[in-house]
Parts: C-alpha cells; sequence; structure tokens
C-alpha cells in the first residue's frame, strides 16, 4: 500500500509538472482571443500588448504585425530594415537612436527611450541608446563577434549580430 501511494503521488506530481504544454503548442489557451502575457502568449487572434503592437516598435519600416496561430508575433508583413548600428548608436538622424531588436532580429533608428541600465523594460527602444532590453532588463549592447568592455565574451543567440554584455 506505501509503495503504490508513493508511485501515485509522485506520478501525479509529474503531471502537474509538465500541465502547461498541450499537442497543439506551447500555450494551451491559444486562440481565446484574450492575451495572456502572464502564460507567455506574445498576442492573441488581434490582441496585442499595447507596448509592442506594431511593425515598427519591433525594427521594421513599416507594415502590418500579425499574430500567428500559435500566439506568437508574425513578421511576414512588415518590411524595411535599418542599416545603423546600434553598438556605436550612428547611422540615424532627426533626433532618433539605432536599437537591435532580437524577436525580429532587426536593427532600426527610432525615438530616443530612456530607461536606463539595469531597470525594467519592455522592448529596446524603451532602453536609453547603447542599451538592449534583454529578460525585461536594459543591458549593454555588444557586437556578438566582440568582447565587452571587462573582457567577458558578448553573449549572443546563434544568428544574431548582436547581444549583450553580462554585467
Amino acid at each position: 500500500m506505501k509503495k503504490y501511494l508513493f508511485v501515485r503521488v509522485v506520478t501525479t506530481l509529474l503531471t502537474f509538472q509538465v500541465f502547461g504544454c498541450t499537442a497543439e503548442g506551447l500555450f494551451p489557451n491559444c486562440g481565446n482571443g484574450q492575451l495572456e502575457l502572464a502564460l507567455g502568449e506574445e498576442c492573441d487572434g488581434n490582441q496585442f500588448p499595447t507596448s509592442s503592437f506594431s511593425c515598427e516598435l519591433h525594427g521594421f519600416n513599416e507594415g502590418y504585425l500579425l499574430c500567428s496561430s500559435s500566439c506568437e508575433f508574425d513578421f511576414s508583413q512588415c518590411e524595411g530594415v535599418g542599416t545603423c548600428d546600434p553598438v556605436a548608436n550612428s547611422g540615424c538622424s532627426g533626433g532618433n537612436a539605432c536599437y537591435f531588436f532580437p524577436r525580429s532580429v532587426r536593427t532600426n533608428c527610432v525615438s530616443v527611450g530612456a530607461v536606463e541600465l539595469g531597470l525594467s523594460c519592455s522592448l529596446s527602444s524603451s532602453c536609453a541608446p547603447k542599451l538592449i532590453c534583454i529578460d525585461y532588463k536594459c543591458r549593454n549592447i555588444c557586437a556578438a563577434d566582440e568582447q565587452c568592455s571587462n573582457g567577458e565574451a558578448c553573449i549572443a543567440a546563434p544568428g544574431h549580430p548582436y547581444g549583450y554584455c553580462p554585467y
């Protein structure tokens, strides 16, 4: 009896651990038309977070941001890529700053953000120039193939030209 009870408790606990995934995808409530950021959805149908509802806010020049059937941003209707350098903050005019947008892997010139190093952010463009929003914190941006000013390697996702310094 004790052995059966132990196995049953462990099985029940394991069942709860994997509850968030379904055969259809990562987000079990995806497609219900309600944006559930706490569950990891980026969008749901035509529901977007107010801080990231346009192509421009993801590094494109223009277009229409869509939501995929898996509740992730769909950039297929976004157009135009900036050619600026976010590490040097060069290549922009009109009071704009250069930002790298990790989700779309794009750079573009947009209005200057004001959130300082180490503070909370939602998009790279909300951070001050030469910073990048990673894990909802403004961090120092770096070129993926270069070292940071403290000698540590730049942390960048595979295929990304830019990353962040781990300090």
